[in-house]
């Protein structure tokens, strides 16, 4: 009976434990999910303002692209300014909207795996974690930028450029992870410091209950 007893105390004990463990990685995994939302947003921008600025920088090389595709084409209705100008928002926007989503995804890995990566907080995991980041918007598209240009290195030094934003957003995704974290405590804190005073006033009215019809039945 006592054996069996040790047994079941042990095996709450392990759940208990696990539990723990699955509400740590679930409250990470939101803190980061957080994080990503408000730093993502800061990352999307200076994806844009890349394109945008190589665009801009680019202007005489993409319209004069344009005029001999137009010419190859045999198309007469459309002018290279107008389809350049399109490109000068359509560009930046959507390559901006995909490392937003990009990030916002990255993010989430970074929760998965905070406790593993190198860095004494969580700013320096977060520049160590723009690595990965880096990479993949490399892979995925909006931190590659292959417009034609004259000069020719513009296009490279804006792609590079987009590695110092990774940086920046990894940076950002530590701090907002930490200021997410401290809310949730305090949240937590709030809630639980409303529900001690709430099961106080139980308890009072309660005994005040109590003394109210025992004083009755001292009388008679």
């Amino acid at each position: 009976m006592i054996l069996q007893k040790s047994q079941d105390l042990g095996a709450r004990k392990s759940f208990i434990q696990i539990s723990s463990l699955h509400c740590f990685a679930l409250g990470r995994l939101s803190q980061a999910a957080k994080g990503g939302l408000a730093a993502g947003l800061i990352f999307g921008f200076l994806i844009g303002i890349l394109h945008l600025g190589t665009l801009a920088a680019c202007s005489s090389s993409q319209l004069g692209y344009i005029h001999n595709r137009l010419a190859t084409l045999g198309e007469t209705n459309q002018s290279a300014s107008t389809i350049f100008s399109f490109d000068l928002v359509y560009y930046p926007m959507v390559n901006g909207l995909t490392g937003f989503v990009l990030a916002e995804i990255l993010a989430v890995g970074f929760g998965a795996l905070y406790l593993k990566l190198p860095g004494r907080d969580s700013k320096r995991k977060g520049e160590v974690w723009a690595i990965p980041v880096y990479v993949v918007a490399l892979i995925v598209g909006p931190a590659y930028i292959p417009y034609q240009c004259s000069p020719v290195f513009i296009p490279y030094l804006a792609t590079i450029a987009c590695f110092p934003a990774a940086v920046v957003f990894g940076y950002l995704l530590g701090v907002f992870y930490d200021a997410f974290g401290r809310l949730a405590v305090e949240q937590k804190e709030e809630l639980e410091a409303a529900r001690k005073k709430e099961l106080e006033e139980k308890r009072s009215q309660m005994s005040e209950n109590q003394s109210a019809s025992a004083q009755p039945s001292r009388g008679g």
